[in-house]
């Protein structure tokens, strides 16, 4: 009887798709365009904050800075100076914004972050005897600022996607100690390679970032499942039939919403599915 019973019902529920698939046909019903709207709030942006911050201090974090070398003018002449092996330790991030700018952006900012970083060093004189020394070095960079634009799109099979479009990574100011050899007379002309140190952070960090966005958000949209099941027959195509577009405060997404029944597309379901998270 249970088997029976089952068996009805998953009759009734195919009857019915049928029957809303023959009125479609019968009755010359037009595809509307679009068959649902979805509306993202600030709260579903913060949640992509959530997501996104994340990855940009790791990607922070891993990014390789290739070595420094350059000619210093210092107190015991000119010297060829090298930093090798620098490694950003640690990030701190303690303030951190998401909002949302027409037509389809995504703007986060990043604002009084701190990385600490380690390096050897090493110089050589220029002129003879070509005195040499070497060590290691600490350096603090703080009020740092990251400002990123994610264009929030949809590929040809209607997934969404985002292409990163703007990064700008600044330092506000950068303390650099030096351990070893001769350390006390090198933090007297610090300063001097502060500036190249940090156009060599900025240079690496961006190109990092973006290219992280690219590759792990959109890994993360493709797991978005664009279908719902009605029974073993019939399902609803969530497919997105534009780009997404910021109205106001809100971002706003358009799809399909259309019938589908044994892979024949019905007409769209003539009315709006409206969802605001």
């Amino acid at each position: 009887r249970i088997q029976i019973l089952f068996e009805s019902a998953m009759l009734k529920t195919s009857l019915f798709c049928c029957y809303i698939f023959s009125l479609s046909l019968l009755s010359g019903i037009k595809a509307v365009n679009p068959g649902f709207r979805f509306q993202v709030t600030q709260k579903g942006i913060n949640y992509a904050r959530d997501v996104l911050v994340p990855i940009v201090t790791d990607t922070i974090k891993t990014t390789k800075i290739p070595d420094i070398s350059q000619r210093v003018d210092t107190p015991v002449g000119h010297i060829h100076f090298s930093l090798s092996s620098i490694k950003i330790n640690s990030v701190d991030i303690s303030h951190t914004s998401v909002k949302l700018q027409a037509p389809s952006n995504v703007i986060g900012a990043i604002a009084n972050a701190r990385l600490s970083m380690h390096a050897n060093w090493h110089y050589r004189e220029d002129s003879w005897p070509h005195i040499s020394d070497s060590g290691s070095v600490d350096m603090s960079a703080s009020s740092i600022s990251v400002s990123l634009n994610i264009l929030v799109d949809t590929d040809s099979k209607g997934q969404p996607h985002v292409t990163p479009k703007g990064c700008n990574f600044n330092i506000g100011s950068l303390s650099v100690k030096f351990h070893g050899g001769a350390s006390w007379l090198y933090n007297l002309f610090s300063s001097s390679i502060e500036s190249t140190i940090k156009d060599q952070v900025k240079k690496q960090v961006c190109p990092m970032v973006n290219e992280e966005i690219q590759s792990d958000l959109n890994q993360i949209l493709a797991t978005v499942d664009l279908e719902a099941d009605i029974d073993d027959n019939c399902y609803i195509d969530y497919s997105l039939v534009q780009a997404p577009f910021v109205i106001s405060d809100a971002l706003f997404v358009n799809g399909k919403g259309d019938l589908l029944y044994q892979l024949h597309v019905s007409d769209s379901i003539n009315y709006t599915l409206y969802t605001i998270i």
